[in-house]
């Protein structure tokens, strides 16, 4: 099993393949290297994959298929307490702006 293959399998929740290889690059580690087990870089990258869930709309509908991301505070912990065990700051995502037009 690859790191690629193993922190697929940790989160869980469809992502496109370069989320999940940014976050192992950023922490340092080769997608397609052996999977030797967690340690900091692979949970960290896990907590990054999970913010870039949270940042993600609650859920996508195409034609007949449908998926919903529920949960989103007990990730949001998850994620925290990742990086407050490694000393590491939480990444905020910029804020989105949305505009409505009333009239």
């Amino acid at each position: 099993m690859t790191n690629l293959d193993a922190l697929k399998a940790k989160v869980g929740y469809p992502l496109a393949d370069a989320s999940f290889e940014l976050a192992l690059t950023k922490r340092g580690l080769t997608s397609t290297d052996i999977f030797t087990g967690e340690d900091s870089a692979f949970e960290l990258a896990y907590a990054d994959c999970i913010l870039v869930l949270l940042t993600s709309p609650s859920s996508v509908q195409e034609g007949g298929y449908s998926i919903q991301l529920g949960g989103k505070d007990a990730l949001a912990d998850i994620a925290n307490k990742i990086y407050d065990k490694y000393g590491k700051t939480i990444p905020t995502p910029k804020p989105v702006a949305k505009f409505v037009q009333r009239w």
